[in-house]
């Protein structure tokens, strides 16, 4: 992965986090369950096109933690 990959995923992934923190603060539980899946579909999309639809679906080692964002921070 390059640079600027690397660069791209972790925007992607700081933007994403916002997006699911707002969110969270104004939707019902149900709600915001639903809202979660359709953000990261989206931002799964993205990410693949920006790696390449050749790596699978969580990057080169196809193994979930790799790729996984930090809900953290």
């Amino acid at each position: 992965m390059t640079e600027k990959q690397e660069i791209g995923l972790r925007a992607f992934d700081k933007v994403m986090k916002q997006i699911l923190d707002l969110g969270q603060s104004s939707l019902s539980e149900n709600q915001f369950l639903a809202f979660r899946k359709m953000v990261m579909d989206f931002f799964a999309d993205g990410r693949r096109s920006l790696i390449g639809a050749n790596q699978g679906r969580c990057g080169e080692s196809k193994e979930t933690t790799k790729e996984a964002v930090n809900m953290d921070g």
